[in-house]
């Protein structure tokens, strides 16, 4: 509901900078975050599985932009 409303409001201020904390996986959420976003700044666990996931992630942004 709140959406709504601030949609029939109309666009605001733009922000310098918003924080946006999406889930892992790309869904709806994450994917709209990514849509609307001008830069991102992804936080990683120094972990080798997270580390080599992050290279498929510029293909799967490509497919978004």
């Amino acid at each position: 509901m709140r959406i709504a409303i601030a949609l029939m409001q109309g666009p605001r201020p733009v922000a310098n900078v918003v924080v946006f904390d999406c889930p892992p996986q790309p869904g709806h959420l994450t994917i709209a975050a990514l849509v609307i976003s001008t830069g991102i700044l992804i936080t990683i666990h120094r972990q080798m599985l997270d580390i080599m996931s992050m290279g498929q992630f510029p293909m799967m942004l490509a497919g978004i932009k």
